[in-house]
């Protein structure tokens, strides 16, 4: 048999990291004493190596592998990836010497399990940590007894502070909230204090160089065994972008609407089935009712096409002449509409006041208006 690889020093040893660096160190300080207690030649630390195994530390001669199957032997697993400790002697070991092998790979053994559990914490606390700055989300945990909060550390740079650099009283947590929300969100949190709900709630914080940030937030109370509220804890995300996006859509639609309401043209705007979702008001009255919801047959129905432009009987039943002139949008202007046509201009009149047209373009308007008729123009 061949021997097993030797690992050169403790950090050359398989999957070796800042945070199991603890852990090896203390194994390494631990293998002199159990070979003193057990009375062993050699004890091994042996880890996976790819399909094979590796030597990651050793106190006592390097012993023959024929030995090392001879059964003289015991070996014991480690907590987390520390691998097997293998203790080896030349003569076979009597009862007292396993004893007390036993009694100190148990004082090992649940040493290595809390730097185990403590290099998970600090790994779990990384990614999280990790997480909530990708996005952009922070957690608190507010003691109502003590008053001590404990906000996460991008929660501190949500409200554009360094990690940890104060103790988030919920004095202060008031102090950062708008103005305009502070009466609202302590409102919220009596309440939930008193029932014990579960909340959820939009807030605005500003941070010290002025910014205001427009928080998620939701939290819940936790209740003692007697029913005593003793903590608040949950999440905030910052969703000032949305937030601003969407009121800079709305003050487009809004202008949009002014824009169509003033026109002194009848603007439609119709969906991919050709079915109108918006018409200002001048189209109202001079079709003679409100088209939203009805397809654009409905309007023109009776059509004609004719060198002056297209006959048709509006919703009242007047007879119209009308110029269609016809757009399509790239986007939504406030409806649900994933694609639509837009009426850039319309109006009619009846047909005995309407003037005599300048055929061409009047009749090439409405041949396209045969294939995506939107609007009308008088």
């Amino acid at each position: 048999m061949n021997p097993l690889p030797v690992a050169e020093s403790v950090g050359d040893l398989p999957g070796a990291c800042p945070g199991q660096a603890a852990a090896d160190a203390a194994l390494a300080a631990a293998l002199p004493m159990l070979a003193e207690l057990s009375g062993a030649t050699t004890v091994l630390v042996v880890r996976p190596r790819g399909e094979g195994e590796i030597v990651a530390m050793r106190v006592g001669p390097d012993l023959d592998p024929d030995a090392l199957a001879s059964g003289r032997t015991a070996t014991r697993p480690l907590p987390g990836n520390a691998g097997d400790v293998v203790a080896a002697w030349v003569h076979e070991p009597d009862e007292p010497c396993l004893i007390r092998l036993e009694l100190a790979l148990t004082i090992v053994t649940e040493r290595l399990a809390r730097l185990n559990a403590e290099d998970q914490l600090m790994d779990l606390t990384a990614r999280m940590n990790s997480a909530q700055q990708l996005a952009n989300m922070g957690d608190y945990d507010w003691h109502i007894a003590s008053d001590t909060n404990r906000w996460s550390d991008q929660l501190y740079r949500i409200y554009g502070h360094e990690p940890q650099s104060f103790n988030p009283s919920y004095e202060l947590f008031l102090a950062h909230i708008h103005p305009e929300d502070r009466d609202r969100v302590a409102a919220v949190h009596q309440h939930a204090y008193a029932t014990g709900e579960p909340y959820e709630m939009v807030e605005r914080v500003v941070r010290p160089d002025g910014g205001v940030r427009y928080l998620s937030s939701n939290g819940q109370v936790v209740l003692d065994e007697a029913g005593r509220p003793t903590r608040m804890r949950g999440t905030c995300i910052d969703i000032t972008d949305r937030v601003l996006a969407e009121q800079a859509r709305e003050r487009i639609a809004a202008r949009f609407r002014h824009m169509v309401d003033s026109c002194p043209d009848a603007i439609l705007v119709l969906d991919v089935q050709g079915r109108i979702v918006q018409g200002n008001r001048r189209a109202h009255d001079l079709l003679g009712g409100d088209p939203t919801g009805r397809r654009v047959e409905e309007i023109a129905r009776g059509l004609r096409v004719d060198g002056q432009g297209i006959e048709a009987l509006g919703l009242d039943g007047r007879p119209l002449r009308l110029d269609v002139i016809t757009a399509e949008l790239s986007g939504s202007t406030g409806n649900s509409c994933s694609r639509s046509t837009f009426a850039t201009r319309a109006s009619a009149s009846p047909t005995k006041h309407m003037p005599p047209p300048s055929g061409r373009s009047r009749c090439a308007t409405a041949r396209r208006w045969r294939s995506t008729t939107t609007s009308y123009r008088g």
